[in-house]
């Protein structure tokens, strides 16, 4: 499990996952600061294969646990691979986009959890389960 402290300003966090083998279940604990009445993409999860640059395709996702001030909700759009130097520069993937939108004006603590299901070819048993909870500091 990993934590890291990302201050939000209009800006898309992107993990991206190109390994697998089969069966893996990883976390990842995300710690945000997000301007109170906050409303727009947190994170982006996205993953291709490093050989081919060809789509992971994304088996499922959910929200297992909404904020208590705010929604959660989640979106499969297109994103570009912007990191120069990487194979796949300018490439573009199907991604998760988990938004957020504040209810009103709340300052404090807030938390929440998704999930995404994605494999790196058509059988189900290379399934990789990613499972994220955000710690939202509402200021």
């Amino acid at each position: 499990m990993t934590a890291s402290r990302t201050s939000i300003r209009g800006a898309t966090i992107a993990l991206l996952l190109v390994a697998s083998s089969a069966g893996i279940a990883r976390a990842e604990t995300i710690r945000l600061d997000v301007p109170a009445g906050y409303s727009g993409r947190l994170w982006s999860f996205y993953a291709y294969n490093q050989d081919t640059c060809a789509d992971v395709a994304i088996r499922g996702h959910s929200v297992l646990r909404q904020p208590k001030h705010g929604t959660v909700s989640l979106r499969i759009e297109p994103k570009r691979e912007t990191r120069k130097g990487k194979k796949c520069f300018g490439k573009s993937f199907k991604a998760l986009y988990v938004y957020f939108r504040a209810k009103g004006r709340y300052k404090g603590g807030d938390a929440f959890e998704v999930r995404a299901r994605h494999t790196f070819n058509a059988s189900e048993r290379n399934m990789v389960s990613q499972r994220v909870r955000f710690v939202l500091d509402l200021k």
